[in-house]
C-alpha cells in the first residue's frame, strides 16, 4: 500500500495525477485506516497533535465540511457553483465547462466531475462505498470507478 501511495504522490506534482489515481487506487487493498496504519505504528513512532476540530468520521465528505466550515448551516463550495437558499451542503464542481446551481438544497452533497454527477443527502454519504462496490460488478458502470 505504501509503495502504491508513493506512486500517487509522485503523480500529484505531474500532469498525470488523475490517470495514476484511476490506475493505482483500485488495486489497493480495501482496509480501514486503523488496520492499515494505527495498529502498525510503534508507540515511539506516533505523534499526537492537538487541534480544535470536533471528531468526525474522516471517511466522509461531511467530515471535510465540518472540519473546514465552522457553522453547520454554511456550505463547502468549490468550482464553478452558484447556490441559493442552500445550507449545510457540500457542492463541488470539478468540470470547468459546466456551472452547478443549487436552489433550496439542505444537507446534501453535490459532486460534479467530468464524467459523473453525484447527489446524495448527508445521511446517506456513508453508503457511497456500498454503491461503488455494486459498480465493480457491473461492466457498464466500472468505467466510473
Amino acid at each position: 500500500m505504501y509503495k502504491k501511495l508513493l506512486q500517487i504522490e509522485k503523480a500529484v506534482v505531474k500532469s498525470n495525477e488523475k490517470e495514476v489515481v484511476k490506475k493505482v487506487y483500485p488495486t489497493m487493498e480495501k482496509i480501514s485506516f486503523d488496520d492499515a496504519i494505527a495498529k502498525n505504528v510503534q508507540p515511539n513512532e506516533a505523534l499526537v497533535m492537538e487541534t480544535n476540530m470536533e471528531w468526525a468520521d474522516p471517511g466522509t465528505l461531511y467530515a471535510l465540511k465540518e472540519a473546514l466550515i465552522p457553522k453547520e448551516k454554511d456550505n463547502l463550495v468549490t468550482g464553478n457553483v452558484v447556490t441559493k437558499d442552500t445550507e449545510d451542503s457540500v457542492v463541488i464542481n470539478e468540470d470547468k465547462t459546466k456551472l452547478v446551481v443549487t436552489l433550496g438544497v439542505k444537507g446534501t452533497a453535490v459532486i460534479n466531475t467530468e464524467d459523473v454527477t453525484l447527489v446524495v443527502p448527508k445521511e446517506k454519504v456513508k453508503e457511497i462505498s456500498d454503491l461503488l462496490a455494486e459498480f465493480e460488478n457491473d461492466k457498464k458502470l466500472q468505467k466510473y470507478l
